[in-house]
């Protein structure tokens, strides 16, 4: 009768209390753990820092700043290495002492710092972060590759009809 009491008592089974704290134990060794250094990777890079290298890249003097801190959020989400990439990038345009894109890749730029502003320039004309089922939306309106006809054609923002997204040569029409 005492076993049955003892077995009762403290069981195997985990209760509600037990799987609660071992979470917080976890997650709370999970902030000072490698987690954390990740989180504070990502801040290296200055918000006025990555606008002025996608200005230098993309040739543009305006660019919006909440698109801005959106694309570098997303490209650190994409890439854990984009602090150090982006780091490389701004410090071979610096020694290169380019004055715009066209001077600095008229030079013999890395292919890692070509890679690297591709995929920034890549972002701010697609509006587009990553690729495939992982691609993240940023801005389909305020993507700079409408900026060039924006004046003269309406964005689309609409499908293009019935089925367009499908292959044309599965119907008879």
């Amino acid at each position: 009768m005492a076993s049955s009491r003892f077995s009762a008592r403290y069981s195997v089974m985990p209760t509600r209390r037990s799987i609660l704290l071992a979470g917080l134990a976890f997650g709370g060794a999970s902030l000072f753990g490698p987690a954390r250094q990740s989180l504070a990777d990502q801040t290296v890079i200055q918000p006025d820092r990555f606008i002025a290298l996608s200005r230098f890249l993309t040739g543009r003097s305006r660019l919006d700043s909440m698109l801005a801190g959106r694309y570098q959020e997303a490209l650190h989400r994409h890439d854990s290495d984009f602090a150090a990439r982006f780091a490389s990038l701004e410090q071979e345009i610096a020694q290169s002492h380019a004055t715009d894109m066209d001077m600095f890749l008229s030079g013999t730029p890395s292919a890692a710092s070509r890679e690297t502003a591709r995929t920034i320039v890549s972002a701010w004309y697609l509006g587009v972060v990553g690729q495939d089922e992982k691609a993240d939306l940023i801005a389909f309106a305020d993507a700079l590759m409408y900026d060039s006809t924006r004046t003269i054609l309406a964005v689309p923002t609409y499908g293009l009809g019935p089925l367009y997204w499908d292959d044309k040569s599965r119907y008879d029409f």
